[in-house]
């Protein structure tokens, strides 16, 4: 890809405008997210895309909806992977998604250490050491104080994929 789309700039922001709410507040969810999975793949980058996807990560934490939280995750995760940025705004969504596996409820602690997991499983090794300190031992307290069983394993099971 080279990026390349049919839309000006000014309709793209409109666009990406729209589905800064859309993602929120829509019932046409399948619809909504495949557009921004569009998107996505065309790897356009703006100031309103970054904002976006600064709503789709709360989102996969925050959603009362399951299937939300997977596709908001997914998303992210495929942006995170795919998307040139700076080691500032990785670190700063690293950091985000750690904060992320202490929310109050436990559907969305569970989606973040999801996401948590995958992230260290595709992450290249050398983001991943010069960030182990983040993601180390917030892991290790969550998993002392977590009330929640399946929050516990799914934390001990991202410490293991860590330390492999």
């Amino acid at each position: 890809h080279d990026g390349a789309h049919p839309l000006s700039e000014e309709q793209m922001q409109a666009l990406l405008n729209f589905l800064h709410s859309a993602v929120i507040e829509s019932d046409h969810h399948n619809a909504t997210f495949g557009l921004v999975k569009a998107i996505s793949s065309k790897r356009f980058m703006s100031a309103e895309f970054y904002d976006l996807m600064d709503i789709i990560l709360k989102l996969s934490v925050q959603s009362q909806k399951s299937a939300i939280r997977l596709l908001s995750s997914q998303i992210f995760l495929q942006y995170l992977m795919d998307y040139p940025m700076g080691k500032q705004r990785i670190d700063r969504h690293l950091q985000q998604i750690v904060l992320n596996i202490k929310y109050e409820y436990e559907e969305g602690r569970l989606s973040a250490i999801d996401l948590l997991t995958s992230v260290i499983q595709k992450f290249p090794f050398p983001v991943l050491e010069s960030n182990s300190q983040l993601f180390f031992l917030p892991l290790v307290l969550q998993m002392v104080n977590d009330d929640c069983k399946s929050c516990k394993e799914a934390v001990a099971n991202c410490i293991s994929v860590l330390i492999k």
